[in-house]
C-alpha cells in the first residue's frame, strides 16, 4: 500500500477554455530518499481526464502515455498533461527529495546571554514534523559547532552559549540532515565597563571569604549591590556558595558578575608561572554539575584552549582518586587587547552537595595570547585562491604549523609551514574547510572554500 501525502503546485495553463471548470489533477507522492530514483507521483482523480502523459525533466521526452502513475522518479520537476471536459493543461510537479518535502526542521529557539561575557544563552531545536506512517525519525542527533566548524557540543540543547555565530548539525534516524547558521545575542547592551573580580575563599569551616569588586572601565562613582545585600565594594564574612553582584555607574551603565565562594579544602591550584607573569585572571560563571562527584576529585587542570574572537573556549579535566575523569568546557569572555599569559578559574558546584558540592580550580595557558599580537600574526598571512581547486599557496613571514579540518571537526591534512608554501589540495571534496594555524605561540583559525 503506497504512503500518501498530499501537495499542490503552480499550474501553468496551455489550453483554450475557461479556468473555472477546470478539474485540478489530485497529486499524491512517495518521495525518494539517498538521491535514489525510487519516489513515484500519481493522479488519484485518473478517471477525470480522457488523456494523459509524463514528461522528463527537460519537457521534451515523453516517459509514458495514457496513466496518471509515475513511476521510478528521481527527483527534480516534470510535467504531466492532461485533458479534461474543458481542454488541455499542463502542470510542473515537484518530485522532491524526501527530506525537502517532510520539512522536518522548523527553525531554532534562542535565548541570548543576559549580558556580554554571561555566556549564559541557550539554544533548542524547534519542532520536528514528520508523516507518522512513514519513516521513523529517531534517533535525533545534534552537533552544535563555533563559526569554524569546530563540534563544541553534541547534546540536545546548546547550554551556556557567548553572544556570536553557530552552526548547528541536526540528523534524524531516516538520514534527512539540516545545517543552520545562527547568532546568539546579547540580551542587554554591553556595558562601557566589566567587573574584574579579587576573591579571597573561605578558610577551612569558616564564613571569612572575601570579594572586591574593581569595576574597569565606565564612570565612577560606582554602586555596589550583592546578593546578600551587601552594597559595598568589599564584601567579607562570605560563606561558601554562590553569589553574583551588580554594578551602576555615574551614568546608570549596568555591570552583572557571577562567583562562587568555596572552602579552601576544595580549591586545586596549578600555578604554571609567577604572578606577575600573568596579565589577566578570567573567571568563568559558576556552573552547577550534580554528576561530579566532587569528595573524590585529585586533581584538575586545562587541556586546552581555542579562542573564537573574544571568546575563549577552555577544556577543563577533572580526575578522580580512581583514575576516572570528567571533562568540561567552559567559555570565557576576554575583554583585553593585551597579550600574554592569562590565568583561568573553573567554579563548579551542587547545591545539593551542600559545602561538599563545590570545587575551585587556578590554571593558567602558556599558549594563550590575545588580540593586538595575534592579529599581527594573521595579517602577516597571504592566502590564495579561495575558493581553491587544486593548490592553495600560503606565504608567511614566520615559520609554523597548518592543520587543515572539515566541517565535521575532522583533521584532512597537516603541513609545516615554510614561508613560501604550495598545498595539494585536489583530493579533498568541494565544500567548507577551516585552517588552523599555530605560529610563534599565536593560534588562529581562517575559512577556506574548496571548489
Amino acid at each position: 500500500m503506497r504512503n500518501l501525502i498530499h501537495a499542490f503546485f503552480l499550474t501553468a495553463i496551455i489550453s483554450f477554455s475557461s479556468i473555472t471548470a477546470q478539474i485540478i489533477p489530485d497529486f499524491q507522492f512517495l518521495y525518494p530518499m539517498d538521491n535514489q530514483c525510487q519516489g513515484s507521483a500519481w493522479v488519484q482523480n485518473e478517471t477525470d481526464y480522457s488523456f494523459m502523459q509524463w514528461l522528463d525533466t527537460d519537457s521534451s521526452t515523453v516517459i509514458s502515455t495514457g496513466q496518471g502513475t509515475l513511476d521510478l522518479a528521481c527527483v527534480g520537476v516534470y510535467y504531466f498533461i492532461c485533458t479534461d471536459t474543458t481542454g488541455t493543461y499542463s502542470y510542473a510537479v515537484d518530485v522532491m527529495h524526501w527530506c525537502d518535502a517532510m520539512n522536518m526542521y522548523y527553525g531554532l529557539v534562542i535565548l541570548n546571554e543576559t549580558y556580554m561575557g554571561e555566556c549564559n544563552g541557550n539554544v533548542t531545536p524547534g519542532s520536528l514534523y514528520h508523516h507518522p506512517d512513514l519513516y521513523p525519525l529517531n534517533p535525533i542527533t545534534h552537533d552544535w559547532r563555533d563559526e569554524f566548524g569546530n563540534v563544541i557540543s553534541t547534546n540536545n540543547a546548546l547550554d551556556s552559549a557567548c553572544a556570536g555565530t553557530y552552526i548547528v548539525r541536526i540528523e534524524e534516524g531516516n538520514g534527512c540532515v539540516t545545517l543552520d547558521t545562527f547568532t546568539v545575542g546579547v540580551q542587554y547592551p554591553e556595558p562601557s565597563f566589566h567587573l574584574h573580580l579579587d576573591i579571597d575563599d573561605a578558610t577551612p569551616g569558616n564564613c571569612d571569604g572575601r570579594v572586591r569588586t574593581n569595576p574597569i572601565g565606565g564612570t565612577p562613582p560606582y554602586t555596589y549591590l550583592y546578593s546578600d545585600t551587601t552594597s559595598n565594594q568589599i564584601n567579607d564574612g562570605l560563606c561558601p556558595g554562590f553569589y553574583f553582584v551588580e554594578v551602576w555607574d555615574a551614568n546608570n551603565d549596568y555591570g552583572f558578575k557571577q562567583f562562587l565562594i568555596v572552602d579552601q579544602d576544595y580549591t586545586i591550584t596549578n600555578s604554571t608561572f609567577p604572578d606577575s607573569l600573568v596579565t589577566d585572571t578570567l573567571n568563568g560563571t559558576p556552573i552547577q554539575d550534580c554528576s561530579i562527584d566532587y569528595a573524590n576529585i585529585f586533581s584538575s587542570s586545562i587541556s586546552s584552549t581555542n579562542q573564537i574572537g573574544d571568546t575563549i573556549y577552555v577544556d577543563w579535566i577533572i580526575t578522580y582518586y580512581n583514575s576516572t575523569s570528567t571533562t568540561i568546557t567552559v567559555p570565557y569572555y576576554a575583554n583585553s587587547t593585551f597579550t600574554g599569559i592569562y590565568a583561568f578559574t573553573l567554579s563548579v558546584f551542587c547545591t545539593q552537595k551542600a559545602i561538599t558540592g563545590s570545587v575551585k580550580v587556578f590554571d593558567q595557558s602558556d599558549e594563550l595570547y590575545l588580540d593586538m599580537e595575534e592579529v599581527s600574526k594573521e595579517n602577516n598571512l597571504i592566502i590564495y585562491p579561495n575558493p581553491v581547486q587544486d593548490i592553495l599557496t600560503i606565504n608567511s613571514e614566520e615559520k609554523g604549523e597548518l592543520q587543515i579540518f572539515d566541517m565535521r571537526g575532522s583533521l584532512v591534512k597537516e603541513v609545516q609551514l615554510e614561508l613560501e608554501n604550495q598545498i595539494v589540495l585536489d583530493h579533498l571534496e568541494s565544500g567548507m574547510y577551516i585552517l588552523s594555524f599555530k605560529i610563534d605561540r599565536h593560534k588562529f583559525q581562517k575559512k577556506l572554500i574548496k571548489q
